[in-house]
């Protein structure tokens, strides 16, 4: 069993497995037109995730967390060798999105886990929510998650110990 997380705003708390903002605007892993939940192996990494999208302070107030426990078994790995050359480009190019399209769109696994840009050495779960076994998963309650404010760059004294 895998516990993977999601961060979003308490504005979208309400419909946070939609895969509402995939569907509208895509994302690395998807086309618009394809509702799919982006999700991390640990909420750091979530945050981590979010900080690179944030451009203004007032962005990263009033967030939400949640976990999803998911079976080994409904989890379709994304293989190194899988990767194409421009994976971590930014934009994020087509071919990322055709890989997570074409998974999408054959329905073969509710779940499918791809490296994290941020630290390639950690992953990302794409989430369908349409998916039949997706109702199977188990479903963590909703919390209230803060960033430190050393993060959003208004904490100004450091002292002697910070690395």
């Amino acid at each position: 069993m895998i516990r993977v997380w999601r961060l979003s705003s308490a504005a979208y708390a309400d419909r946070i497995f939609s895969g509402g903002g995939a569907y509208r605007h895509g994302g690395r892993w998807n086309s618009p037109g394809r509702a799919v939940i982006y999700m991390s192996e640990c909420l750091s990494l979530c945050a981590l995730e979010a900080l690179v999208h944030m451009v203004k302070i007032h962005m990263m107030q009033g967030f939400k967390c949640v976990w999803i426990d998911i079976p080994e078994t409904m989890i379709a790995p994304l293989k190194e060798k899988d990767l194409p050359a421009d994976w971590k480009a930014i934009p994020a190019p087509q071919s990322t999105k055709q890989i997570g399209d074409d998974w999408f769109d054959a329905r073969v696994s509710p779940v499918l886990k791809v490296p994290s840009t941020v630290i390639p050495m950690e992953y990302n779960f794409v989430l369908n929510p349409a998916h039949l076994e997706f109702k199977a998963l188990k479903v963590g309650k909703i919390q209230d998650f803060e960033f430190d404010e050393r993060l959003l760059g208004v904490h100004t004294k450091m002292g002697a110990g910070y690395f």
